[in-house]
């Protein structure tokens, strides 16, 4: 999806942004598997969260490859996703043992979601001008 988005004229961060709603759209089987085994307010429930979440990595994704033009690169956060999953928020329930400690993890979770938020298109941490469109002979 990447390449004829950036073809098409769109900026590397509007790209990183619509690529992945379809790669949302690719995770939404798990709705068709488990409709017989959960509740309707459940299922809905998950399939917004699911969606929700493959989406912004999806975003992430997208940029990592955009940035870096390295597939590799992807493989490996994708890989680190998978093996950590959806953040666990035990910490919130009061019989939790981390419970006495949700406003350390809560503020840990709160500064980690602002700086992927600030640092998404930072100079920082990815080039300032994308590699991709050179490999693929683009004129950008």
């Amino acid at each position: 999806m990447l390449p004829p988005l950036l073809s098409s004229g769109f900026s590397p961060s509007n790209a990183s942004w619509i690529a992945p709603l379809f790669f949302g759209v690719a995770h939404l089987h798990h709705f068709y598997i488990q409709r017989n085994s959960r509740e309707w307010n459940s299922l809905v429930m998950g399939l917004a969260l699911q969606w929700g979440y493959t989406t912004l990595f999806g975003a992430y994704a997208s940029l990592v490859f955009i940035r870096t033009g390295s597939l590799w690169a992807v493989v490996v956060i994708h890989s680190f996703c998978n093996y950590m999953g959806l953040p666990q928020l035990q910490f919130l329930n009061s019989r939790s043992v981390l419970y006495e400690y949700r406003w350390i993890i809560g503020a840990a979770y709160s500064i980690g979601i602002v700086l992927f938020v600030v640092g998404f298109d930072s100079k920082v941490f990815f080039p300032d001008v994308s590699v991709l469109p050179a490999l693929l002979a683009m004129n950008h």
